[in-house]
C-alpha cells in the first residue's frame, strides 16, 4: 500500500529556495495520484453508463413456461397469454402471427356477452376473437344489472327450470311458462 504524507510547510522569504525544493516531490506525487484516481473514476462511470444502456433492467413477470402461442395486437407472437399481457399487448388470436381476419362463422345472430364487456354476434365469433363468453345475451349480462327482491314466488320457465321469482327468470333471459315450481 502506498502511503502519501502531505506536509504543509510555511516558508518565509529567507527559506523560499529550500522550501520550494522540499515540497516539489510530495506535490508531484500527490498530483499524479489524483490524476490517476480521476481517470479511474471516469472509466468506472463510463462503464456503468454503457452497461446500463446495453442491458436495461429486466421487468419481472411471473408467467408459466407452457407453450400455447398467441398473436398480440402489436403483431408479435408470444409463447402464451401471460407473456403477451406482460409485454402490454392484447391477444388478437390464439395462434402464431399473423391472425386471419376472416373468421369462418355462420351468419347467425345469437348475441353473446363476453368477459371483455363486448357483445359478439354469436359464440363462434367470440371464440374467434379469443374471448370467453359470460352470458348468452347482449351486454351487459342480466346478472350485472338485475337487482331482484329475495321474495320466494317460484316460476317455471320453458327451459324446465324453476326460478326463485319472475324477476330472476327475466334476468336469466327466460320466458315464464307457469307461476309455480316445475313441472307445469
Amino acid at each position: 500500500m502506498l502511503r502519501v504524507e502531505i506536509i504543509i510547510v510555511y516558508c518565509n522569504a529567507a527559506m523560499m529556495q529550500t522550501c520550494a525544493e522540499s515540497t516539489i516531490v510530495p506535490s508531484l506525487v500527490f498530483e499524479t495520484i489524483m490524476i490517476r484516481m480521476l481517470v479511474l473514476l471516469f472509466i468506472f462511470i463510463c462503464h456503468v453508463f454503457e452497461s446500463s444502456q446495453m442491458n436495461p433492467p429486466a421487468t419481472t413477470c411471473p408467467c408459466p413456461a407452457y407453450y400455447t402461442p398467441v398473436c398480440g395486437d402489436d403483431g408479435k407472437t408470444y409463447i402464451n397469454k401471460c407473456k403477451a399481457k406482460c409485454a402490454g399487448a392484447n391477444v388478437k388470436c390464439n395462434k402464431n402471427c399473423p391472425c386471419d381476419d376472416v373468421c369462418p362463422c355462420p351468419k347467425i345472430y345469437s348475441p353473446v356477452c363476453c368477459y371483455n364487456g363486448k357483445t359478439y354476434n354469436n359464440e363462434c365469433e367470440a371464440k374467434c376473437a379469443g374471448v370467453k363468453v359470460k352470458c348468452k345475451s347482449r351486454c351487459p349480462c342480466p346478472d350485472d344489472i338485475c337487482n331482484c327482491p329475495k321474495i320466494y314466488n317460484p316460476v317455471c320457465c320453458y327451459n324446465g327450470k324453476t326460478y326463485y321469482n319472475e324477476c330472476e327468470a327475466k334476468c336469466a333471459g327466460k320466458a315464464v311458462k307457469c307461476k309455480r315450481p316445475c313441472p307445469c
